[in-house]
């Protein structure tokens, strides 16, 4: 009889998290904004130019293998995934898409001076897949994401604020 009970609480909360699983949300969004002390163009011209992305993008794994394309709006990296900038507004924004295998999203880095600076707001989105498991993943890839996001918003901070303060001083 206990086996039973056992057997049937087991199976209650597998069906449970299941269902769970698909009232989460389809849509995934990561919202993440850092305060910098400079112009707008200024941090402008470390977002908009890929190649330089290398200064202050901080990934998980730092021996990725990145390549950037001729033109300077397309960034591949290891694993098949690709960073496509679709729209730049001069130290306003860019609009990107991140086109992987698994799965896609887009976004957008834009700008907005403010008093003591430039607030930059990075927004992303993407749509989780149906099925349960795969859509467990994306939401826990959500969490990684932002991680990274924040991670290279406070390094876009510290490269732009640490170059302003170690350029010498004019006469």
């Amino acid at each position: 009889m206990n086996a039973k009970r056992i057997g049937l609480v087991m199976a209650s909360t597998l069906v449970v998290t299941i269902l769970g699983v698909f009232v989460l949300p389809r849509d995934l969004k990561v919202y993440r904004a850092v305060l910098i002390n400079d112009s707008p163009n200024v941090v402008y011209s470390h977002i908009v130019d890929l190649k330089h992305w290398n200064q202050w993008w901080v990934t998980v794994d730092s021996t990725d293998q990145v390549t950037i394309s001729d033109d300077n709006l397309r960034r591949d990296w290891f694993d098949g995934g690709t960073f496509v900038v679709i729209d730049t507004k001069d130290n306003k924004r860019i609009d990107y898409e991140i086109q992987q295998t698994d799965n896609n999203g887009a976004g957008n880095i834009s700008l907005t001076k403010v008093d003591s600076g430039t607030l930059v707001t990075w927004n992303h989105e993407q749509t989780a897949r149906w099925l349960p498991h795969q859509r467990l993943y994306d939401w826990s890839a959500r969490a990684s994401s932002a991680l990274e996001i924040q991670n290279g918003l406070d390094g876009l901070k510290t490269r732009i604020e640490h170059r302003a303060t170690s350029q010498p001083d004019s006469p």
